[in-house]
């Protein structure tokens, strides 16, 4: 039985027979953060896409509400495309500011969002502290 010759080996001597290529890696026991989304944007695209999706959802959910004399929540919209509420609200801002900003989704769709901060993010740098804050 090599069961029984296995259980009486010592542990060193059955360590030294198990091959290198099969041994189970050791992963460092540490928190595991989940990611609030399961989708990535990256271009301008991808982000035009997700918030038209959210927008029209939230629409077919309100009609569906309405007969029902009941309101609908982002909540709802949001877990049905599979993200948290608050990377829906940074989403639709960030499309709301490329608009106001006159940004072209259609010519423009391949853009990169890092690489064009200007229209997408908060203004950060010293220009964004000399501007005036709105009345």
């Amino acid at each position: 039985n090599a069961a029984m010759a296995n259980a009486v080996l010592p542990a060193a001597a059955a360590a030294s027979l198990v091959p290198a290529a099969t041994a189970i890696p050791v992963v460092p026991a540490g928190p595991v953060k989940k990611g609030r989304s399961s989708i990535v944007i990256s271009t301008a695209s991808d982000l035009d896409q997700i918030v038209t999706h959210s927008n029209n959802l939230w629409s077919k959910y309100n009609a569906i509400a309405k007969e029902h004399n009941k309101k609908v929540n982002w909540i709802v919209v949001a877990k049905e495309l599979g993200i948290h509420v608050k990377v829906r609200e940074k989403y639709a801002r960030m499309h709301a500011r490329a608009k106001a900003r006159g940004f072209d989704f259609v010519n423009w769709g391949h853009y990169r969002i890092k690489d064009y901060p200007q229209f997408f993010l908060d203004p950060l740098g010293p220009a964004a502290a000399a501007m005036p804050e709105p009345a």
